[in-house]
């Protein structure tokens, strides 16, 4: 019998209930995840023939979780002071976010080797170096030129030049405008096709900035700035005879 013990910070509980999830649906493997005071614990069980499989899917799901969630935050707390409106601030996290996604992939591959225990704070405190020099230099360039970041035009470049440079091949959004409310189906070749509802445009363009998708399809909108603001950022197409306006 494996078993793979992965330890966090009680904050951190959603972290292990995802990796939990990455892991168990995806081979038969058994699981249980709980916080004790300020520590959470997630143990992974699996038969020992299979322990390379386990090993390398809590990989990829703590992978994705630094390279988006920590790095995110990262990043969120170094531009805050930028005189940006609030969407445009959110906007550029996302898409600081997904840049150079690929390389720095590489770079944990190195490090990110789970065997029987791993503690997810440690990693991030020892063994996240280099990327938090990147991501400093990142955050840095963008405060270096936020004045220009400041002109409208400017902005939307950066964010679709940042988008298209981590779009996903073959991947493909819908977005369908039903009152006050969005549908968006994600559908790619590496991963399963997804739905999503949600409440406002801020939380929607910031989810399509996260996929970078290679095709975005509307349907529901007319020719106002929410449509604009969109076509700015991503490849649009639409049913010509649905916009008005």
């Amino acid at each position: 019998m494996y078993e793979l013990l992965i330890t966090s910070g009680a904050d951190c509980f959603g972290w292990l209930e995802k990796i939990e999830s990455d892991v168990c649906r995806s081979c038969t493997a058994v699981s249980a995840v709980e916080s004790r005071g300020h520590r959470a614990y997630l143990c992974i069980g699996a038969e020992r023939r299979i322990a390379g499989v386990v090993r390398r899917l809590a990989a990829r799901s703590l992978g994705e979780i630094f390279l988006t969630d920590v790095k995110r935050g990262y990043i969120e707390r170094r531009i805050r002071r930028m005189r940006l409106p609030a969407l445009s601030r959110s906007m550029l996290v996302h898409a600081l976010a997904g840049f150079d996604r690929e390389s720095e992939k590489g770079i944990l591959c190195g490090s990110l080797r789970p065997g029987r225990v791993f503690d997810i704070d440690g990693f991030r405190m020892f063994r996240m170096g280099e990327l938090y020099e990147r991501w400093n230099e990142m955050c840095e360039l963008a405060g270096r030129h936020g004045e220009f970041l400041a002109d409208e035009r400017t902005f939307f470049e950066l964010i679709r030049f940042l988008v298209e440079s981590g779009r996903r091949a073959g991947s493909r959004a819908e977005v369908y405008r039903i009152g006050g409310k969005y549908r968006l189906v994600e559908t790619c070749s590496e991963c399963a096709r997804e739905e999503f509802v949600l409440d406002g445009f801020d939380e929607l363009v910031c989810r399509l900035i996260d996929f970078a998708p290679a095709v975005t399809v509307v349907s529901g909108f007319d020719r106002g700035e929410d449509f604009r603001r969109l076509g700015r950022i991503f490849d649009i197409r639409h049913n010509i005879s649905e916009i008005t306006g």
